[in-house]
């Protein structure tokens, strides 16, 4: 069962049309919802990924902020190329590690795909600085799938 607060905040993005007001306060749902450390915002320009912003995301991670890789790399790339939820407990050790979010202490990492009137617009991207849940409980999974639906 999804909590009452929870439930209220996805009713109140849906009523969210301000595009940053918007992804500002899903990141921080999805970060608090699953207990992730934070979340970022990236958006798919051509054959790139790119930051958008983050929430909550300490300072060596953020300093990758200007950092642009393929569409395909990484947890990002496949859930962007699969359209679907991607989740890895232990990025370093996953198909889908980028060195360069390697040497940040990223431990887990979960990429959902957001999806905009022209399709999938980019990719919300949950992390863990600290040992990251083995799974994600049905709850977590559904406010996961309401994240990508909204």
């Amino acid at each position: 069962m999804i909590p009452t607060p929870v439930m209220e905040r996805l009713q109140a993005l849906t009523r969210q049309y301000d595009f940053s007001a918007f992804f500002i306060a899903a990141a921080a749902l999805a970060a608090e919802s699953l207990e992730a450390d934070g979340a970022a915002f990236i958006v798919h320009e051509g054959n790139n990924l790119r930051y958008l912003f983050f929430h909550g995301l300490p300072a060596n991670y953020e300093a990758l902020s200007q950092h642009i890789f393929a569409d395909d790399a990484g947890i990002s790339g496949a859930a962007l190329q699969n359209d679907s939820i991607i989740y890895t407990p232990n990025y370093p050790q996953s198909i889908w590690a980028m060195p360069e979010y390697v040497v940040t202490g990223l431990m887990g990492s979960l990429a959902i795909p957001v999806h905009g009137p022209k399709g999938c617009s980019g990719i919300l991207a949950v992390s863990w600085f600290h040992t990251a849940p083995a799974q994600l409980s049905y709850d977590r999974k559904w406010c996961m799938g309401a994240l990508q639906l909204t």
